[in-house]
């Protein structure tokens, strides 16, 4: 059973049976807010993900890559989003205010 919608598919602490699942679903999300960020950044950005493993389950994580490099690790990979996301936001405001 897939337990409620609330818990179901999150990035932190999902069950091992839908890790893989979970970390398909976030490559998607991965790739949509990379191609979001072309807009405001250029250069090699790159989101790794992967699953890790703890003692009550599994999360999807994330590296940041910058040129090949880890720039930052998340657990779980919403914070690689969130932040990803409050960057393209601090742009778009910061080009506003340039206008």
């Amino acid at each position: 059973m897939r337990g409620s919608d609330k818990t179901y598919g999150k990035y932190f602490l999902c069950r091992r049976s839908e890790a893989v699942e979970t970390l398909q679903k976030a490559r998607k999300e991965a790739d949509k807010i990379l191609e979001e960020l072309k807009i405001f950044y250029t250069g090699d950005i790159k989101i790794q993900l992967y699953i890790n493993e703890h003692v009550m389950g599994r999360s999807v994580a994330a590296d940041l890559m910058v040129a090949g490099e880890v720039c930052r690790s998340y657990d779980p990979a919403d914070l690689c989003f969130l932040e990803l996301n409050e960057l393209m936001m601090l742009r778009m405001l910061k080009t506003r205010k340039e206008e």
